[in-house]
């Protein structure tokens, strides 16, 4: 997603997975970890609990997540239509890669001058949050489809007419697996996604420290969750760990 993950992102996509989610964000739970599930006093690794609750309660002020309880009396965050809207508009790449891939690529071209940089600077940082990779230093490519979202950054930052953005059916390269590796670079993403099973491995080992390396694990998974373009299944390496990371996660967040 190429981003930063903030308490506002915490909140939303948690409310995104608990309850009756919607479809678009029914994908989100082989993505996100289970201990999120929207629980109403859950508190991400890094924040203070005083925080993170004085930001649910701005949020269900503002009428994007609302409070609810299940069945078995548990307090659940659920996502309004506000929300659901709020979350499609913040995590365009979470909404796309719920999609089948249609074997074509969005192609984006530029060439901003030096004396642009600080907006050129700020391209790069949108293609990167919409998972785009770099194929080379000003063409950068998706599997997915962002038109709107690219047209209006564009829109806004007077970039009209030097930014141009091609639908490619076919690339020279038959291997999309090869091309991910580089273009990606889905091999530094891997190596942290296996961290995360190795501080869990290791927390299992040392009981009386599980809770805390659990805390280690989750909180580098979002970060490299945050990192991760969520390409689909056809760019994946046969060894790619973010599922079983997220698997062991869940067994041992129910413990």
């Amino acid at each position: 997603m190429g981003k930063i993950l903030t308490l506002r992102d915490y909140i939303l996509l948690g409310a995104a997975v608990g309850g009756e989610a919607f479809e678009e964000f029914r994908l989100l739970g082989g993505l996100i970890p289970s201990i999120m599930e929207a629980r109403y006093g859950f508190v991400p690794a890094r924040y203070k609990r005083q925080s993170y609750m004085s930001a649910v309660s701005r949020h269900l002020s503002t009428g994007n997540i609302k409070r609810v309880t299940g069945s078995d009396g548990k307090v659940c965050l659920e996502l309004t239509s506000g929300g659901n809207v709020e979350v499609k508009r913040t995590f365009p790449l979470l909404v796309a890669s719920g999609k089948k891939w249609d074997g074509n690529f969005m192609m984006v071209i530029f060439d901003v001058p030096e004396t642009h940089k600080k907006v050129r600077d700020r391209l790069r940082a949108k293609l990167g949050e919409l998972g785009f990779g770099m194929l080379q230093k000003s063409i950068w490519i998706s599997p997915y489809h962002f038109e709107e979202d690219i047209r209006q950054f564009l829109r806004a930052q007077d970039l009209d007419d030097i930014v141009y953005v091609l639908a490619a059916k076919k690339l020279w390269e038959k291997d999309f697996k090869r091309l991910a590796l580089r273009v990606w670079e889905l091999d530094k993403l891997n190596s942290r996604y296996l961290g995360v099973i190795s501080i869990l491995r290791e927390g299992e080992s040392e009981r009386l420290q599980s809770k805390k390396h659990y805390k280690r694990a989750f909180n580098l998974f979002m970060q490299t969750l945050a990192l991760d373009p969520l390409l689909p299944q056809e760019f994946l390496p046969s060894d790619w760990a973010r599922v079983p990371a997220l698997k062991l996660l869940n067994s041992l967040g129910k413990i």
